[in-house]
């Protein structure tokens, strides 16, 4: 079988790309090449965790990559980080048939789609934007970012749709439907199931954290910024006065403070804020948590944990703002939808969940089956079909 060349496109490298890109060399070799505009693989400084963040996982093992070379005006301000000076040479160099940008968010990306069409390599792009976001846009910005993205969507020869409210996107900036290709958002959910295979039960890891082995355990887990809404979520805990119940809160923010103050003005001593966890290191809090909760509103374009927590058979809670939340949960089923700062209904669903032990069960197992068609396999075995010489 002969596959055409495949050149991929990111601002930096991405823990949850990795493990594709390594299943895809596999199959396809030196046919595939990822380019990064930015080498953040030795650690960065995130601005929204408020601290320097290294990954433990290996990011660029197992695949072709090359880092571009950062223009001149990205030592001058921060808006040209993501544009490199040597786009063209790489281009001409590896010869591509496809390219695979993602997003169209900064200058690299836009060079390239200029490029690339210059050179007569095929454009798909991959985005995460929800329809339910972009309607919430106003006014003269919007009408001019949408004669933007129609300008570039126009050169665009398929897009990878990652769920259904990202392909509802396109289809109101009308993108023809015989251009969509299904990339589902994943995680690697054979990694998560060895992870969590390996750990210890249960009763061990809550007496670890510090809680009773019988309590109702609540997690977020994520940047504790404004558009994660962490706040909405402390105060329908606090509502819910859920007997023997815990809160956890995974992550780090600008947010902290405002949650410590509201957690020492209502003396919750049942909140426990346990700062940023790495890759190796979540499986334990989702292995201890009962149920998981992701309140984000705008922003929070798909909300990879949702993945990961379903692959550790938790039933879910998110916020109707939540990209994937259209996708991955089944209202009652596997877990529930609530409209954004609606804390009484969020507050309503903690409890109900917390009440119904055969439930949680059952909207866990119902979670992590679901979560299996969400998978690497899935966006490789569609791009497959495209790369192939007839």
């Amino acid at each position: 079988m002969k596959f055409k060349k495949i050149a991929f496109l990111y601002t930096h490298p991405i823990q949850y790309f990795t493990p594709f890109h390594k299943i895809l060399n596999n199959l396809v070799g030196d046919r595939a090449m990822v380019f990064y505009c930015l080498d953040t693989s030795n650690g960065y400084y995130d601005n929204e965790f408020n601290q320097s963040i290294k990954w433990d996982i290996q990011l660029l093992e197992g695949y072709k990559f090359k880092f571009l070379k950062p223009s001149i005006l990205s030592k001058l301000s921060k808006k040209f980080r993501y544009y490199n000076s040597d786009v063209l040479s790489n281009l001409k160099q590896t010869s591509p048939d496809i390219i695979i940008i993602h997003g169209w968010g900064y200058l690299t990306a836009i060079k390239s789609i200029i490029l690339a069409r210059l050179l007569n390599i095929k454009i798909w792009i991959r985005g995460e934007t929800p329809l339910s976001h972009e309607l919430k846009k106003r006014g003269v910005k919007k009408f001019i970012h949408i004669l933007f993205l129609k300008a570039i969507f126009s050169q665009i020869d398929k897009f990878l749709v990652i769920g259904k409210e990202n392909k509802a996107f396109y289809k109101y900036l009308c993108v023809s439907e015989n251009k969509f290709i299904y990339a589902p958002y994943c995680v690697d959910n054979s990694d998560q199931k060895k992870k969590s295979e390996i750990l210890p039960s249960k009763d061990s890891i809550k007496q670890q954290i510090g809680i009773p082995t019988d309590s109702f355990v609540v997690l977020f887990c994520g940047k504790l910024i404004d558009k994660k809404n962490p706040l909405d979520l402390l105060k329908a805990f606090h509502l819910a006065k859920i007997e023997n119940s815990y809160l956890l809160y995974i992550g780090d923010g600008e947010m902290q403070e405002i949650l410590k103050n509201y957690i020492n003005k209502n003396s919750l001593d049942n909140v426990l804020m346990l700062g940023f966890k790495n890759q190796s290191e979540m499986p334990l809090y989702y292995k201890a948590a009962s149920i998981f909760v992701l309140p984000s509103g705008l922003g929070e374009t798909w909300g990879l944990v949702v993945n990961e927590a379903m692959n550790n058979e938790l039933p879910i809670i998110v916020s109707d703002m939540v990209g994937s939340s259209k996708d991955l949960v089944i209202e009652g089923e596997n877990g529930y939808i609530f409209p954004e700062h609606d804390i009484e209904k969020l507050s309503h669903y903690l409890t109900i969940a917390a009440n119904d032990i055969n439930w949680l069960r059952n909207a866990g197992e119902k979670s992590k089956q679901m979560i299996q068609h969400y998978s690497y396999d899935t966006i490789i075995t569609n791009i497959i079909k495209h790369i192939t010489y007839n």
